[in-house]
């Protein structure tokens, strides 16, 4: 899946893509979805206005973002609230 995914995070680091911001995408091989007005489930943040360091960052969505997760990619399982 990241062979499709890699060429959008380039275009998202690029110039090009200067105006997107807050928006969420999705991935289905070669397509490319976005979802209109997101709602934030979880939030996590930090103190200071310093970037995330790596292994805080991991640490922190490990123990606050992932609990409770449901991937939408996991087909095994149904949705909250679809029916799927």
């Amino acid at each position: 899946m990241k062979e499709f995914v890699a060429p959008f995070v380039v275009y998202l680091a690029s110039e090009k893509s200067s105006r997107i911001s807050g928006s969420t995408f999705m991935f289905f091989g070669n397509h490319v979805c976005m979802y209109a007005n997101p709602v934030f489930e979880k939030t996590i943040g930090k103190e200071s206005n310093e970037p995330w360091g790596l292994s805080e960052l991991f640490e922190k969505v490990e123990s606050e973002i992932i609990p409770g997760y449901n991937s939408i990619t996991d087909f095994s399982k149904e949705l909250p609230g679809t029916g799927m």
